[in-house]
């Protein structure tokens, strides 16, 4: 069994005695622990693991202790511990007497550092408020100078910004493909003639270019790019009119197409057509179609060009600046919409009733 010194402090723990007990104090605790831990005593609060390992633990701190030879030693090492721990003390105590004293010192210098800081504190405060007060007056002074070179900029800049939207209203807004193509509104019973088909037939044309519909708007209004059949699809309801949807090669075509379809002044195959701007924007609340005209037809109205034919003849006219950024809105084209839609339907209706006195006709004959 090892009886070094730390083991030796280690079996006075255990027994929860001083490093100075005598044999009999060893004993004494020895057997009131050993009692309290025997596996075979150990109480029914004590885990039987637990207790068998602080038993072993006991017998050999026990063991330990017994050994005078050892104990000896531990009593000796104590008695220099406590000699040297005595010697410490004392030389703590003159220690902390100088420290005491050097703080005292330090103390007495720290309060002369501080009067002395405080007074250059107060200097330097002076100092920097005469300085702000300083630079609150060159601050001032640049600020309106700096204001007034603001104002002299922001003028220069809305002049320039003026100048620049007045040049830019008076540019020609782009030209879109959509913007040359109208809708052409017919009876659907006018299908057959209008694509030369069987009666009957809704078929979409082959070649629309080549039907009957596309020869004679270009013959009355300027050549096609595209032409196309908006058809019902199979199955579906066949409704009373028809649309097909004609792309000019020039505005000045389809313009022109729109200004005579839309009064529903056409002549011969189109004579019951109406025909109106393709291009359309839906209305935020009934989610309804409107339709609108190119802005670059609403820029030369703007600009004194009222007919397709002033294109090119008519001198653009400079309009105010405030006039010139108003664009041509969808409720005033929806309003113009509004009348050739009106023109189509009344066109319609007297249709309907030519139609139905044709059919009555024949009746009343019979009937005398």
């Amino acid at each position: 069994m090892s009886s070094s010194f730390g083991e030796m402090d280690d079996s006075f723990r255990v027994l929860s005695l001083p490093p100075t007990a005598t044999e009999a104090e060893i004993k004494k605790a020895y057997r009131k622990l050993s009692l309290r831990y025997h596996p075979d005593k150990a109480g029914k609060d004590v885990d039987p693991i637990k207790a068998a390992a602080r038993f072993h633990e006991i017998n050999l701190a026990y063991e330990t202790l017994m050994d005078p030879a050892a104990r000896a030693r531990a009593v000796q090492r104590n008695a220099e511990d406590a000699a040297k721990r005595e010697r410490q003390e004392q030389y703590q105590g003159r220690r902390r007497q100088m420290a005491d004293e050097l703080e005292r010192n330090e103390q007495q210098a720290l309060r002369k550092r501080q009067d002395a800081d405080k007074a250059a504190r107060e200097r330097i405060a002076k100092i920097a408020e005469l300085q702000a007060e300083s630079r609150r007056l060159i601050k001032r002074k640049q600020q309106e100078a700096d204001d007034k070179t603001r104002q002299t900029n922001e003028a220069a800049a809305e002049k320039r910004s003026k100048e620049e939207e007045r040049a830019k209203a008076e540019i020609e807004p782009e030209l879109h493909p959509l913007d040359k193509t109208v809708r052409v509104q017919f009876p659907t019973s006018q299908l057959p003639q209008l694509t030369a088909s069987a009666s009957g037939s809704l078929a979409a044309p082959s070649d629309p270019l080549t039907t009957p519909l596309a020869k004679t708007l270009q013959s009355q209004f300027g050549e096609l790019e595209h032409l196309q059949f908006q058809l019902p699809a199979s199955g579906k309801k066949i409704k009373r009119e028809l649309m097909a949807l004609a792309t000019f090669k020039t505005l000045a075509s389809a313009w022109q197409a729109v200004a005579t379809g839309g009064e529903m002044r056409c002549t011969g195959l189109l004579e019951e057509c109406f025909i109106g701007w393709a291009q359309y924007t839906r209305n935020s609340e009934t989610k309804e179609k409107v339709y609108v005209e190119p802005k670059r037809v609403s820029w030369y109205k703007q600009r004194g060009i009222l007919r397709p034919s002033d294109i090119g003849r008519v001198r653009p006219t400079v309009m105010p600046l405030d006039d010139a950024r108003m664009d041509h809105t969808p409720q005033e084209s929806s309003s113009t919409s509004a009348v050739y839609s009106k023109a189509y339907e009344d066109r319609t209706l007297q249709r309907l009733r030519d139609a139905i006195q044709k059919s009555s006709l024949p009746q009343a004959q019979a009937a005398q």
